[in-house]
């Protein structure tokens, strides 16, 4: 079966513009995260980015087992990109 665009948004590039400013990213409030730089051997720098868990829970806690995901985004990429 192939694809077919909807007829009031012909063409990908049309679809790719209107999914970054239109689409609805977060179902309620948007997370909230703290970042951590981490400076490589090289003189270079890594953003690291911790979901906030709360104040009963903050992120980093000692002791804490808590699920990690590692996601790499790309050269330029961030946590604050579309």
């Amino acid at each position: 079966m192939d694809y077919r665009a909807p007829r009031w948004l012909p063409g990908g590039h049309l679809q790719t513009v209107w999914a970054a400013l239109r689409s609805r990213r977060v179902i309620g409030s948007a997370p909230v995260f703290e970042r951590e730089r981490w400076t490589t051997p090289d003189g270079d720098f890594l953003d690291v980015d911790w979901l906030c868990r709360g104040a009963d829970q903050p992120a980093g806690q000692a002791g804490a087992e808590v699920p990690l995901l590692v996601l790499f985004h790309g050269l330029e990429g961030s946590s604050q990109s579309q």
